[in-house]
């Protein structure tokens, strides 16, 4: 098996561009301050561990495991939090309205 290469150039810069790091060194990437998705309250009071990501602190696993999640969604109902995915702008005379 070929391992995989780190991604280089343009790559590189998409990579960055994604994960909303551009500009930032290794360092200040660890001091920058995350924004918060609006389950950040509840993924934290569930226990979970949160991790960098986007520019978003988000949940990589909970206490109970990967395998209780998996059972937890096939058995019932899963959530994927994406809030983090994209921006939505209202513009126009009715926007404040809605």
């Amino acid at each position: 098996m070929m391992a995989e290469k780190a991604p280089v150039g343009k790559q590189r810069l998409l990579v960055r561009r994604r994960l909303g790091m551009l500009g930032a060194t290794r360092k200040s990437r660890r001091a920058m301050s995350l924004q918060q998705t609006l389950f950040h309250a509840t993924h934290h009071d569930l226990g979970a561990q949160l991790v960098p990501f986007a520019g978003y602190s988000m949940p990589l696993h909970y206490p109970t495991g990967i395998l209780a999640e998996h059972h937890a969604v096939r058995r019932g109902c899963g959530l994927f939090d994406v809030s983090h995915m994209g921006v939505l702008r209202l513009s126009g005379r009715e926007a404040a309205s809605l």
